[in-house]
């Protein structure tokens, strides 16, 4: 199957289509301008959809096309792909990472570095899906997320001549047999991403066996094309070709202005996906042409795949630089720079290298792996090298290379995906834990706060937690419509195994205000059936869940202290405090960090920790506002720094030196009321 060999008598029937390219050109323009953050255009990101209807339409034309020739060879075709793609790419890398170097903090160099050696393998996307939402605010320090459609690619690219092999033996009498067999990989495709959506909202975006139903359209729509050239039945008319078209780009402008993160999922995929089929049927017709083959519309396309790769770097590098959502001009600035580096990338690399690199066919395999090789080794081992070290501290100036070392330790407690499997004891070991900390990962930054407290008291304790969701009794957190999860089994577990003292913490702020200060998807909490997308009912539930909490507590019998939430800086200070100075001077560094002022942080943070106050101190118990240790009277931020080192290791996150302070002063607040007594 894999060692047919060419037969160069018999040459390819496929001809270049130039409204493919315009189609192309589309595509990058809506993802780029919704990169660029242009308002009203929230569905740019269908780009990448039409891109995958794009890919398994031309991919399998062409493997159809070479098997009817019989002139497939597996090797031939990876490698093709590999010059077609790879060299671009780690071009791309090469210059992030050194954009990375100049500007990122070492936590998102070193995450960067991370990217980048997934990016290298063609496996990103696995690695997004284990550590990222491609909708929330975190991308903007990810200047390598884009490349999780790439490798989806890659991955399609490697499995799909497997499908069309099969596919193709069938022989040209079962022709619609192939079109339903290819409907069908569709179809439980499609049905796959539908039924794994609810509880992995992130696998069914990033993971290309939840993606191939897309393909699969493209696929049937190539299929379908051969077909009727075969055919002497029925023949597209040039009417119904144009109505296809202008049906299809109507579709699409209706995804690109009306589908937004919060509602994209497999069932809104179906509308842009459906829209570039429609497309594709009608792409031949003179509507179409006039369409899609101008000379720009075809020059972008041209030129997509390298504007793909380079834009999201130069928006992400310069926003990080900036530390600001950029104005119209520098929009339009970005775009052209990202237009003009992906010309010179389209004709240097992308074109030069998508040729043969050796004069001897039979050396050709063996020359482009040791290249590629050469290439993934290299930045494998400068990405591992930059992880290993921590995103190189010594970049940074002298006096803030000690505050790094605070920002990302914690207790080694399981990922962000824990279902309460296990707990996490900390402090003295050995013992029937006295003290339970319980909630997101806010606790998690307390409870490495607390560890030194406990372990110098002799005490035991015991962290459970769930991230992202509100740790309330009959509550469940959704990110959008997609449900998180609850906190009931981690709360069942207090009465399983009492202890002396619980202490709860979570991220208040967000759950109570259904958002971060950044934007990304809404955080809502509501019943294990509904999302409640509204703020009034999402409160009302938050409400609810304090009052059956606080209740459920009580049956405990012991005593219980509650955290309230941190006043957000309105900055990631663990970015924008700590970057190196090689193009961002003092002075710059000054002006950009400004995030929210104590006014705005205090009113964001007191309005729930208000709420708090008042029911948990009316059941008896202990209620501490950290707003009263990181706020002081007359400053116009509330503190980032204490002693000249940075509290924070993000944007909400308290790092380990900021925990330690919030806990010393919970201890305090714990042994003045006598809930615990240290032994020696």
């Amino acid at each position: 199957m894999y060692t047919q060999k060419d037969n160069p008598s018999v040459k390819s029937s496929l001809a270049y289509e130039p409204t493919l390219d315009g189609l192309r050109g589309i595509a990058v323009i809506c993802v780029l301008l919704y990169h660029l953050g242009i308002q009203h255009l929230s569905g740019g990101f269908i780009g990448v959809d039409v891109f995958y209807v794009i890919s398994g339409y031309l991919i399998t034309k062409i493997l159809m096309d070479q098997f009817d020739r019989k002139a497939f060879n597996y090797v031939d075709f990876v490698v093709r792909r590999a010059r077609r793609l790879l060299p671009a790419l780690f071009i791309t890398i090469g210059f992030t990472l050194i954009g990375a170097f100049l500007v990122m903090s070492p936590k998102h160099f070193s995450s960067a570095a991370d990217s980048a050696i997934f990016a290298s393998l063609s496996v990103s996307n696995w690695f997004f899906w284990l550590d990222s939402d491609y909708f929330s605010a975190s991308k903007h320090v990810r200047p390598l997320l884009h490349t999780w459609s790439l490798s989806v690619e890659v991955q399609f690219y490697l499995v799909w001549p497997l499908v069309i092999y099969g596919i193709s033996r069938l022989g040209k009498n079962k022709q619609w047999t192939a079109c339903f067999i290819m409907a069908g990989i569709g179809f439980v495709g499609f049905l796959s991403s539908v039924l794994v959506q609810s509880n992995h909202p992130s696998a069914a975006f990033f993971l290309s066996v939840f993606r191939v139903w897309q393909f699969a359209a493209g696929g049937c729509v190539a299929l379908f094309s051969i077909l009727v050239s075969n055919s002497k039945v029925f023949e597209f008319g040039q009417v119904l070709k144009s109505v296809l078209f202008a049906l299809g780009m109507a579709i699409l402008t209706v995804s690109l202005l009306f589908i937004t993160s919060d509602n994209y999922w497999a069932v809104t995929a179906v509308l842009p996906t459906i829209g570039t089929v429609a497309v594709l049927l009608g792409m031949d017709s003179k509507f179409a042409r006039l369409g899609l083959a101008s000379r720009s519309l075809v020059g972008l396309g041209k030129i997509s795949y390298s504007l793909y790769l380079v834009h999201w770097p130069i928006i992400i590098l310069y926003r990080y630089w900036a530390f600001r959502p950029l104005n119209m001009w520098e929009i339009i600035a970005c775009a052209v720079i990202s237009i003009i580096a992906a010309k010179l990338l389209y004709d240097f690399v992308e074109n030069r290298f998508r040729l043969p690199w050796t004069q001897k066919r039979e050396y050709e395999s063996s020359i482009v792996g040791a290249r590629v090789s050469a290439s993934i080794l290299s930045i494998a081992f400068i990405g591992s090298l930059i992880s290993f070290q921590q995103g190189w501290h010594w970049r940074l100036p002298v006096e803030d290379q000690l505050a790094q070392l605070n920002v990302e330790q914690h207790l080694e407690c399981g990922d962000g995906f824990s279902n309460f499997s296990e707990d996490c004891s900390f402090g003295a070991q050995g013992t029937k834990p006295e003290i339970a900390v319980i909630g997101d990962s806010h606790a998690l930054g307390f409870a490495t706060g607390l560890d030194p407290i406990m372990k110098a008291d002799n005490i035991s304790a015991v962290l459970v937690k769930r991230f992202g969701t509100l740790p309330f009794h009959g509550t469940t957190t959704y990110g959008g419509e997609w449900e998180i999860g609850n906190f009931d089994e981690g709360l069942s577990r207090l009465s399983a195994s009492p202890t002396d003292l619980i202490i709860l913490h979570a991220r208040f702020g967000q759950y109570w205000w259904s958002s971060d200060e950044d934007g990304g998807r809404p955080t809502w909490v509501g019943t294990q059936n509904e999302s409640p997308q509204a703020l009034d009912k999402s409160q009302a539930a938050f409400r609810q869940g304090l009052e059956n909490t606080l209740v459920e507590l009580e049956k405990t019998k012991a005593s219980v202290v509650v955290i309230g939430a941190i006043p957000y800086p309105g900055l990631d200070s663990g970015q924008c405090l700590v970057r190196p100075s090689f193009i961002i001077s003092e002075e710059h560094s000054e002006k950009s960090c400004t995030g929210l002022t104590q006014e705005q942080s205090v009113a964001r943070a007191g309005a729930v920790n208000k709420i708090l106050r008042a029911r948990v101190e009316a059941s008896g118990f202990v209620f501490i506002d950290p707003i009263d240790i990181f706020c002081r009277d007359g400053d116009h931020t509330c503190l980032r720094k204490i002693d000249g080192k940075v509290i924070y290791a993000d944007g909400n996150h308290l790092n380990s030196y900021g925990a330690n302070i919030l806990a010393k002063h919970v201890w305090e607040k714990v042994k003045q009321a006598g809930f615990i007594r240290p032994t020696a």
